[in-house]
């Protein structure tokens, strides 16, 4: 019996430096564990990051893209084949394109055409308002001139040139002296007006 209780105790003696390597391993495996799951934390924590900045960079680029109705409705207002050079503003989906030989460009709001503008020549101005032009900016150099054809009752609303809204057809004359610039509205009727001193 005293031999049993001796072999039981230097058993027990021989077993406790593998309990306290197996405590130490085990106090190492969940340090080792709570350290990953940090990293694996930080991963995650990361990804979510890139994904709300690759969604950031998502809304942007569509947000400047142009619409696919807005396309698809410039060949039903004016044919195909125009090789169309397209840009987006806040407010609109411009196309430049030439028809007939007619330098043009349209402006879309969600597919609607709000307006198309025209290169047009002092000739094309109503007789009233070239004798108003001539007479009152005789010092002045035309650079050029060019009609808005509005659209607005295919339109909610009026389209932007220069900050101010029109709601309807006008020609529109760049003028200048020296560093002096200015635009003119001319109307239907031949009546002018300053619209914007550039």
């Amino acid at each position: 019996m005293k031999k049993v209780a001796v072999l039981a105790a230097t058993f027990l003696l021989a077993s406790i430096p593998f309990m306290v390597n197996a405590q130490e391993n085990e106090k190492k495996a969940v340090k080792e564990t709570k350290k990953e799951v940090k990293e694996t934390r930080k991963e995650v924590k990361e990804t979510r990051k890139e994904l709300k900045e690759n969604k950031k960079d998502l809304r942007a680029a569509k947000k400047n893209q142009v619409s696919e109705f807005s396309k698809r409705q410039f060949e039903v207002d004016f044919g195909k084949n125009l090789s169309p050079v397209w840009s987006k503003t806040t407010h609109y989906d411009i196309v430049e394109f030439v028809k007939n030989g007619q330098k043009m460009v349209a402006y879309y709001n969600q597919s609607n055409l709000i307006a198309t503008s025209m290169d047009k020549t002092f000739a094309d101005l109503p007789s009233k308002g070239q004798k108003h032009l001539k007479s009152k900016y005789k010092d002045y150099t035309i650079n050029s001139v060019y009609f808005i054809d509005y659209r607005g009752s295919d339109a909610s609303e009026g389209i932007q040139f220069y900050g101010r809204e029109l709601d309807r057809d006008n020609y529109f004359v760049e003028l200048q002296n020296g560093k002096k610039r200015m635009i003119i509205k001319v109307d239907e009727s031949g009546n002018i007006e300053l619209f914007k001193l550039l």
